[in-house]
């Protein structure tokens, strides 16, 4: 569960003013760039003062959660999450693996091609929640939990034939150098450490057709109460450096949207960071006028929904799919705008 209301993730910009300026005292200034800064810890070691320099606001906090199954409304998902609906209630290998959840039946081949996903899932609760008498030579690891993520979303994709998507476990490593420090650094005038956010994914979901990531994954060994504040920490450092990769990258996500999907032990998280081109401009140091308080990054997250819950997996996996959908439509129109602009050259 999200930590309490208010405590180290700010849900409007005024809980981020009492965050950055405690006492009085100044921490961070709502009007300095971020390019005054000495330097950020990596993403996995971020602290309260780096988060703050972002400037990011979470405002379902305190997500109530008997709202988690309304999320695709938040998330504007409208008729994608219609069509996720549709395509997996008429999937027999998807209601196997309901049923299966449903039972808490042992992983068998008749769940379809569900089976990994629902085999992945199982030991990870069996780690978590049951001592076994079986001797093993590992315990519970981030590992466990992260080929559990892949699988299902790669299962629940596959639901939808065709659709223009790739799941996989790759570590992409994001950076944003700041503006100003790269023209040094051509000139070795300052070591390639400073001014740099670093950040390394746990995996991406990514378009097949032209390998731009569409999603970034993350996973954690156990809840996400434990790991609290700092995983939502790392996970705004990931969208926001996503989100500041240059245009041409392969790593930039869609213009203004970024798409994290997280398991925390046996719970799964969706997130959405919504950037705006002034908060962009003011990170790149492209505006020298303060950031705008309507600019803040915005992060919405839904959940926990728990593996073991038939309501929650159901409602989850059309979520994935229901993204899904709406990435490779949107990725589709970007490639065929371009060819066509390009034609026209």
């Amino acid at each position: 569960m999200p930590p309490e209301p208010g405590k180290n993730l700010p849900r409007s910009v005024e809980e981020w003013k009492a965050a950055a300026q405690p006492n009085g005292t100044i921490i961070v200034d709502i009007g300095a760039s971020i390019h005054e800064q000495f330097r950020l810890n990596s993403g996995s070691e971020m602290d309260e003062e780096d988060f703050l320099h972002l400037k990011t606001v979470w405002p379902n906090a305190d997500f109530d959660l008997i709202d988690k199954h309304h999320a695709h409304t938040q998330l504007r998902l409208g008729t994608w999450f219609a069509k996720a609906h549709r395509d997996l209630d008429n999937s027999p290998d998807f209601d196997r693996y309901l049923s299966a959840v449903e039972r808490r039946d042992a992983p068998s081949p008749d769940i379809g091609m569900f089976w990994a996903a629902y085999e992945q899932q199982y030991q990870v609760v069996q780690l978590l929640h049951h001592e076994s008498t079986t001797k093993r030579a590992y315990k519970m690891n981030e590992e466990h939990v992260n080929m559990s993520l892949v699988s299902f979303l790669q299962a629940v994709c596959a639901c939808h034939p065709g659709l223009d998507i790739s799941c996989n476990p790759a570590r992409v490593h994001l950076t944003f150098d700041f503006r100003q420090v790269k023209e040094q650094k051509a000139a070795n005038e300052i070591n390639s450490s400073v001014l740099s956010l670093s950040c390394r994914t746990d995996g991406l979901i990514e378009s097949s057709t032209t390998g731009r990531m569409q999603a970034i994954l993350e996973a954690k060994a156990r809840a996400r109460a434990i790991h609290e504040p700092k995983v939502s920490w790392q996970e705004t450092a990931e969208m926001v450096t996503a989100a500041l990769s240059d245009r041409e990258s392969l790593k930039h996500t869609r213009p203004g949207r970024v798409i994290l999907f997280s398991q925390d032990g046996d719970e799964f998280y969706v997130s959405e960071a919504t950037i705006k081109v002034g908060y962009v401009k003011h990170m790149k140091d492209e505006r020298k006028a303060p950031i705008r308080e309507s600019e803040f990054v915005k992060i919405h997250q839904c959940g926990p929904y728990w593996v073991q819950s038939r309501q929650d997996v159901q409602y989850f996996a059309k979520l994935v799919l229901a993204i899904a959908l709406r990435e490779s439509q949107e990725e589709t129109a970007s490639v065929s705008t371009h060819c066509l602009r390009s034609h026209d050259t």
